[in-house]
């Protein structure tokens, strides 16, 4: 009977080396121990409790005597049938493992085909940056050439600026020199142009003197002469003088009726402006003054005849021109009942000179 006990011990150690053998290291490394090999080693445990159970029987019934051959064929049954259950958990613990390593194979491949395309993807993305590097170092490069290049610009600019600014400077100070240069020949020039009105303004009175002076001198030659208006043409050959004195005896302006006598008071008469109408205009001069001026004022007397023959004094320009003037003055006044008189270019209603507005040119008669 012991060589079975014995036997028993035995094949316990057996089973808990190919327990062993079952779970790899890497397994026990990280926990992962299938449920089929931890329940292998727990049975291995309760094997070795009861091995040790049947040992200390053996040497209990020794020591007291007892019969113990009974009971080591029960121990030796119960762990035949210890063995087939261990023996059925390795089977079903090697069809797990089998399963499990056709899993870590898959895996693996599963794992090989992502590693490669992970590979190929990194190889792409490497080849994207490697690009796209390229690319930004390209444009850094062209960056940086139009950099230095707008600083080169800049730097021109900066001098171009210095250089106008220093030009708008001298610019600024011959500015300041012309205009006091300016200022001084305006002033000069506001002085001359007062004194070139003061001689414009004395040139002007002197003129004005001179041209009252010299109408005084025409006026006195002139004051021994008439005009003879609407008088009727003259006929070839005959005598202008001979005409003024018909005309002047016809019209009653002379005290004597002899033609000859008459005739020698004019000294000459000639014909003035074209022929109108067959109508002319003759003027003459006399020898006498007192006569001359005997025929203007009864001439005056004399009513206006629409297309008669009209006698009158022979004015200057400007005394006509100013007698043209003072005329809205004159038919006022005599409108008024006032007496007006027009002589030596000057306009005197009732005995008081009259200021003649300046309204017309000065136009010969």
């Amino acid at each position: 009977m012991p060589p079975r006990t014995k036997k028993a011990s035995t094949k316990t150690p057996k089973i808990t080396a190919y327990t062993t053998r079952s779970v790899s290291s890497q397994q026990k490394q990280s926990g992962q121990i299938p449920t089929p090999v931890k329940s292998m080693d727990k049975m291995a445990d309760q094997d070795k409790q009861k091995s040790g159970s049947a040992n200390n029987l053996s040497g209990t019934q020794s020591n007291t005597g007892v019969n113990t051959e009974h009971l080591s064929t029960d121990t030796v049954h119960s762990g035949e049938q210890t063995n087939q259950a261990i023996d059925n958990e390795v089977g079903a613990t090697c069809s797990a493992n089998s399963e499990l390593k056709e899993m870590e194979r898959k895996l693996l491949v599963a794992i090989g085909q992502l590693s490669t395309k992970i590979d190929s993807k990194s190889e792409e993305v490497k080849s994207e940056l490697r690009k796209d590097i390229g690319d930004l170092k390209a444009q850094l490069t062209q960056l940086d050439s139009s950099v230095q290049a707008n600083a080169k610009k800049l730097n021109d600019l900066e001098t171009s600026v210095n250089y106008a600014h220093g030009e708008i400077e001298d610019v600024k100070t011959k500015a300041t020199q012309i205009e006091k240069e300016n200022k001084k020949l305006k002033d000069r020039v506001d002085i001359a142009e007062k004194g070139r009105k003061d001689a414009q303004q004395k040139l002007e009175q002197y003129q004005q003197s001179t041209k009252e002076s010299l109408n005084d001198l025409e006026r006195h030659a002139r004051g021994f002469s008439i005009r003879v208006r609407g008088a009727p043409a003259i006929k070839q050959g005959e005598n202008y003088r001979s005409a003024v004195a018909s005309i002047l005896i016809q019209e009653a302006l002379v005290d004597s009726d002899d033609l000859e006598e008459v005739t020698q008071e004019i000294e000459h008469a000639h014909p003035l402006g074209p022929r109108r109408d067959d109508k002319i205009t003759l003027i003459a001069r006399l020898h006498n003054r007192p006569v001359r001026n005997s025929i203007v004022a009864k001439a005056k007397k004399k009513p206006f005849v629409e297309g008669g023959i009209r006698v009158v004094e022979d004015l200057t320009k400007l005394d006509y021109g100013r007698k043209r003037d003072a005329y809205p003055l004159m038919k006022e006044a005599y409108e008024n009942g006032k007496r007006a008189v027009f002589r030596q270019g000057k306009l005197f209603i009732d005995g008081e000179e009259t200021t003649i507005p300046r309204a017309s040119k000065n136009k010969p008669n």
